[in-house]
């Protein structure tokens, strides 16, 4: 006969990857010699069976214990509470009552198509008889008065069965939140048997484990500008869990792998490339327009759901130090991983060619020893909340930007002036460029601060670009065309810069004047 042991095994270790979790249950438990079964109880009925397994750890050396099978085992073992039969006995009852309401609806759909075909007809003789006699001869108006009513009991009845099905189906969908937000409700439970034999009495610790579906981490991160130098960042990793067990005091460790990906190798399509010879016609000419990159912009993210943890192809852990408590629910829980004071490199800049408001910007170095992972961040300045943000990942020694708000108080105007000098027998086509920022300064302090701005850069060899005119401050534009320029101002104080380019393009180029951020175009001929 086999002995059967049944043993709570309780939850020690979890370990979150992308979309599942490793589960590691232990236990003390006792034997006698021979076939043995031991059962773990309270185990999530969702857990994934081909993952499953055990060991059993004795002191003693002289035990042999052979393990024989691993398997999960779901049955309903505990009865409804008073409550759960009352949400289930609702649940029942507004499934039947919406299923008759459809019926209900069929019934009246046919009804109303029948007084369509008897009232069609009645109408068409009506009208006949007025336009032969100028008006309805009273015989009709019995008839008429007996549709109209049966057409207004119609859309009575049609509209109390509406009402009633939205009523049946706001109540039918609470009842199966309240469902999804509390497993009890499933009424099922899972266990784990395993079947060992020994060769001798003992004890020793069980050990067993398994992967969960329904769980899921992301990172999220903290940056708080504490002075002008001092940036305390924290990154937080936000877990849901809706398993079905309760995670109590477990040692939680959060991973960055992605085992749902396999590791298949993906082969690479083909890539055909076509040449052809270019016409005589398109030897000629060169037809040019301005090419713009897009520029990202600080702000709230528009991406409604975290990223998926990048870790920059080397699987990252971050082993919780304290233990945790995780209750099932799919409610998320928000755990402190990692916290590191950077030093910043603070700066006042503007780009007033994507907006007009001038931003503290952080240029941080990341000197833990640690990446930092790819998602959103919420930005301190002091107490003060400064907005929301979006980070890619980030290695272990790399700098990277931190915005942190704007200074409302100072104020800038960009406006865009184009003539178009037209080619002619002695000179080439020449387009001017000017660019006039206004400032003004209400912040009641003296401040400092960088603008940037950029000119085109050619990439063609028919194509001259010069700079006619830089304001006072400014720096010679680099090769991406980028041009910085450093502004002071007193309290109150206004200013006004300007910055003049010319674009000369040979006589076989189509030059198109760029006006994607002008204000303000004029051509000249």
């Amino acid at each position: 006969m086999t002995d059967t042991y049944y043993i709570e095994g309780p939850i020690k270790t979890v370990t979150i990857n992308e979309d599942e979790a490793n589960i590691c249950r232990e236990g003390t438990v006792t034997w006698e010699k021979g076939p043995v079964n031991i059962f773990i109880k309270h185990v999530s009925p969702c857990l994934i069976d081909q993952s499953l397994w055990a060991e059993v750890l004795c002191k003693d050396i002289e035990t042999n214990l052979e393990i024989g099978s691993v398997r999960s085992v779901r049955n309903i073992i505990k009865e409804e509470t008073l409550q759960e039969k009352k949400i289930l006995k609702n649940l029942e009852h507004l499934s039947k009552e919406l299923f008759s309401l459809k019926h209900k609806k069929e019934r009246l759909d046919r009804y109303r198509h029948t007084l369509e075909k008897a009232f069609n007809p009645t109408i068409e003789e009506i009208l006949e008889k007025i336009l032969l006699y100028g008006s309805m001869p009273e015989s009709y108006t019995p008839q008429m008065d007996i549709l109209l009513e049966e057409i207004n009991r119609y859309y009575l009845q049609n509209f109390a069965i509406t009402e009633e099905q939205e009523m049946c189906c706001r109540e039918l969908k609470k009842c199966q939140n309240e469902i999804a937000f509390n497993p009890s409700l499933l009424h099922k439970e899972g266990g784990i048997l395993i079947s060992m034999e020994a060769n001798k009495e003992g004890a020793g610790l069980l050990r067993c484990g398994y992967k969960l579906p329904c769980t899921q981490w992301r990172p999220q991160h903290e940056a708080h500008l504490t002075d002008e130098e001092k940036i305390l960042f924290i990154t937080h990793g936000v877990v849901w869990q809706n398993t079905g067990e309760d995670w109590d005091g477990v040692d939680l460790i959060l991973s960055t792998a992605r085992p749902s990906l396999g590791l298949n190798i993906v082969s690479p399509g083909p890539d055909e490339l076509h040449l052809r010879k270019k016409t005589p016609q398109e030897r000629k000419k060169i037809e040019v327009m301005v090419r713009d990159y897009t520029v990202s912009k600080t702000g709230v993210s528009e991406t409604t759901e975290p990223p998926v943890p990048s870790d920059g192809g080397e699987t990252q852990f971050y082993k919780v130090p304290e233990k945790v408590k995780i209750p099932a629910g799919g409610k998320p829980h928000i755990i402190e991983l990692d916290k590191t004071e950077f030093t910043g490199k603070q700066e006042f800049i503007a780009v007033p060619e994507l907006d007009n408001r001038v931003y503290l910007r952080s240029l941080v170095k990341n000197t833990g020893t640690k990446p930092v992972l790819a998602g959103p961040v919420s930005l301190h300045r002091g107490k003060v909340f400064a907005g929301k943000g979006d980070l890619d990942f980030i290695p272990s020694g790399a700098d990277f930007y931190l915005w942190f708000g704007s200074e409302d108080l100072v104020k800038i105007e960009r406006y865009v002036d184009i003539k178009d000098e037209q080619a002619t027998l002695l000179q080439k086509r020449k387009v001017h460029y000017k660019v006039s920022l206004y400032i003004i300064n209400l912040t009641g302090e003296k401040i400092s601060f960088k603008i940037q701005e950029r000119i085109p850069v050619s990439e063609l060899e028919q194509i001259y670009i010069s700079v006619t005119e830089l304001p006072e401050g400014a720096q010679k534009p680099d090769k991406n065309g980028f041009i910085f320029i450093d502004v002071t101002m007193a309290p109150d104080e206004e200013k006004k810069l300007s910055l003049c380019y010319m674009v000369e393009p040979d006589k076989d180029v189509l030059y198109y004047p760029h006006d994607v951020h002008m204000r303000k175009i004029r051509n000249d001929n």
